[in-house]
């Protein structure tokens, strides 16, 4: 997998850098997918997909004043979550009578479950970085500060992008 990597970098000096990145940060990357996906085989494969990712991109960031740790953490986040919308598709393939059957002993349960499927509808129609913007905040209870150090945006551009995405959720959830 390493070797892979290396491949798409072009000088050695990169390629030391990158190799110390990889052996630093491989469990780190493998730990976030695994806890998004649940699932040992998958998570590997995420891992590896995040270090094709960083490999492709590396001129992009090496050398910039960022946060590397925060930056790796929202590459692996991101293909893990990718690996799980693409591993969840066929829960959205199942038609209302399934679900209604599943819970009908439960009225409210099956509300909740409709609800979330219908959020999550409507939060794959936002665009990827606004959603890994709202993940970062909701899920991770990241600041808009260091949110945009991650995006080279400021924080008062980051608490826009997320109120306006909350607004545009909460129309697509009432229509």
């Amino acid at each position: 997998m390493l070797e892979l990597c290396l491949v798409l970098i072009d000088n050695e000096q990169d390629k030391a850098l990158f190799k110390d990145l990889y052996d630093e940060y491989n469990g780190l990357v493998f730990y976030i997918a695994n806890q998004h996906l649940d699932n040992h085989s998958l998570a590997e494969e995420a891992t590896q997909e995040a270090f094709l990712y960083i490999a492709k991109n590396f001129e992009s960031f090496k050398g910039e004043n960022i946060n590397l740790k925060g930056y790796i953490a929202t590459v692996a986040k991101g293909t893990a979550i990718s690996y799980y919308r693409k591993e969840s598709r066929h829960l959205y393939n199942l038609n209302y009578d399934d679900i209604k059957n599943q819970y009908d002993a439960t009225e409210s349960l099956e509300l909740d479950a409709l609800d979330v499927v219908a959020l999550s509808q409507a939060m794959e129609e936002l665009p990827e970085n606004i959603r890994n913007m709202m993940e970062l905040a909701y899920v991770y209870g990241m600041t808009s500060a260091q949110i945009g150090e991650l995006y080279k945006i400021s924080a008062g551009n980051v608490r826009q992008k997320i109120s306006r995405a909350k607004k545009e959720l909460i129309k697509e959830m009432t229509d």
